[in-house]
């Protein structure tokens, strides 16, 4: 009975695991700005860092570098654009794309954004 126990605690570890989103790879971007609604492109790379991932935007020839934590499906994640902070939250959409809002510090509407893996 204690070995079933804990056999099928391992194997619900190992279910639970295989679930979590792996978002490591390049996207290419496709986003709406808030401030303007204007749209906007570029590329996203996300690397995983111990337990963290780094997760780097090229947008204009601009680069911005943010940190990412992953739970299952959702990636939430903040970063800085000049002197204001930026967070966001995506959820993986079961084929290996992400899409999901962002927002300046302070500001009360949401930007969006789309990742295409590549």
């Amino acid at each position: 009975m204690r070995l079933a126990l804990v056999a099928s605690a391992f194997a619900l570890g190992i279910l639970a695991q295989a679930a979590c989103a792996d978002p490591v790879g390049r996207y290419t971007i496709t986003g709406t700005n808030p401030a303007s609604g204007n749209q906007y492109s570029g590329e996203v790379r996300i690397e995983r860092r111990g337990d963290a991932y780094r997760v780097t935007w090229v947008l204009g020839g601009y680069s911005h570098i943010g940190t990412a934590v992953v739970d299952r499906n959702s990636l939430a994640v903040i970063y800085q654009v000049s002197s204001d902070f930026v967070v966001g939250l995506y959820t993986e959409d079961g084929n290996g794309n992400w899409a999901g809002v962002w927002a300046f510090n302070g500001e009360r509407k949401l930007g969006t954004e789309r990742w295409q893996r590549r």
